[in-house]
């Protein structure tokens, strides 16, 4: 008898939890929740930016026998490249949908000059901002994969962003996230006044291969 009753309250305990209750007062709508937390593996896969400047006639100071003069440089067009280190990130999975996520970069590995020798080299201002956020607010499925809204924080200023991305089961317990993300570099107060006015066009392209696992 006392199996019986063992057994009588997990049926009735389960069927509490399944289902959905409405009415009115002290009741209302109950629904559980299964919330998955997927961290960032750091130190696997990568994160890399191509990079392309059209900046108009400018000066620029050198030191040229000793002395510091300026130098009337012409109209330039530059490509590069290179690498940035993520520091930690996350993706939250509600009820099997993918809700939102993050990513912090460590910026100052995102060095568009590799010699850095002049602070005004610094675009992202990394002594002052070390690390730049990037926030996944909503993740929606479509045709290609998601669609990523959320937004970019460098340098203590945030702008809204859009993404595409490919986020695939990744082994029992790992999602693997492709994703492109593109940025104007004008969009944020990276340069003064005068340096900004001779930039035409100067747009970075962030291309992340990343592992997220339970």
């Amino acid at each position: 008898m006392k199996h019986f009753f063992k057994i009588f309250a997990v049926i009735v305990l389960f069927t509490f939890m399944s289902c959905s209750f409405s009415g009115s007062g002290n009741e209302g709508n109950f629904t559980i929740n299964t919330t998955k937390i997927y961290e960032l593996k750091a130190d696997s896969g990568s994160i890399k930016w191509d990079r392309y400047l059209h900046q108009g006639p400018s000066k620029k100071k050198i030191e040229l026998f000793g002395s510091s003069v300026d130098v009337n440089l012409g109209e330039i067009e530059i490509s590069s490249n290179g690498e940035v280190e993520p520091v930690k990130g996350s993706l939250t999975e509600v009820n099997g949908k993918l809700t939102k996520g993050e990513i912090v970069f460590n910026m100052t590995t995102f060095k568009l000059n590799t010699k850095m020798e002049d602070k005004n080299d610094d675009l992202f201002k990394t002594t002052e901002y070390p690390e730049s956020t990037y926030e996944m607010l909503e993740i929606l499925p479509d045709s290609a994969g998601y669609i990523i809204k959320g937004q970019l924080t460098i340098a203590k200023k945030t702008n809204k962003v859009e993404a595409h991305a490919k986020i695939t089961k990744f082994g029992k317990n790992g999602l693997k996230y492709l994703s492109t993300l593109t940025i104007k570099t004008l969009d944020w107060p990276l340069r003064d006044e005068s340096a900004k006015k001779c930039v035409i066009k100067d747009e970075i392209t962030i291309k992340m291969d990343l592992l997220y696992y339970i």
